[in-house]
């Protein structure tokens, strides 16, 4: 499985050229479709049954699919907040097999749910799996309360993208080699 990340994309819009070759079509077709991505939702816990106190944090592994990239784009979980209240979190992560993923909150504590007993919970679709890791009261140090299995409460909205195999890339290659002869020799 790869790793979650983000592969910067070329995604020409607005750009016109007069293309008289079938490779060099095929190549900027490629690079364009390359840059366009879809929003998916994958949904954790959608109750939750426990939580903290600002300053919690929240732990979960992220992987994707093989042959995938992932951006995450939008989380959304719950708070002790007052209905309707603003509250902070603070992003950390760390690679690995998987993406390790910590919620700091800052302002209001965090709501999830708990079984308080092993297996860890595990919520996945075609191209991502989180697995739920713990709720720490003290992250980041060896102090604090330790709650496992505890699982983010919420969902991750995510795009996705395919890699390029490499003969993908040596396609596109040739074709925007293609393009810059075909441009010296027309200048």
């Amino acid at each position: 499985m790869a790793s979650v990340t983000t592969l910067p994309c070329f995604q020409p819009e607005g750009v016109v050229l007069k293309i008289k070759s079938l490779a060099l079509a095929a190549a900027v077709a490629l690079l364009a479709a390359h840059g366009t991505a879809s929003a998916v939702t994958l949904l954790a816990n959608p109750t939750a049954n426990n939580g903290g106190s600002a300053g919690w944090g929240v732990f979960f592994n992220l992987q994707a699919a093989a042959g995938q990239v992932v951006t995450i784009t939008d989380l959304a979980t719950a708070s002790n907040a007052a209905a309707g209240g603003a509250f902070s979190i603070e992003v950390f992560t760390r690679s690995g097999t998987a993406l390790g993923v910590a919620l700091l909150f800052t302002d209001a504590g965090p709501r999830y749910f708990g079984t308080g007993a092993a297996p860890l919970q595990t919520f996945s679709d075609a191209n991502l799996s989180l697995v739920a890791g713990d709720v720490r009261g003290a992250p980041f140090t060896p102090g604090g309360g330790f709650f496992s299995s505890r699982a983010l409460t919420g969902s991750l909205t995510y795009s996705v993208s395919p890699v390029p195999e490499p003969a993908t890339w040596a396609f596109m290659a040739f074709g925007l080699a293609g393009l810059m002869a075909w441009r010296r020799r027309s200048s």
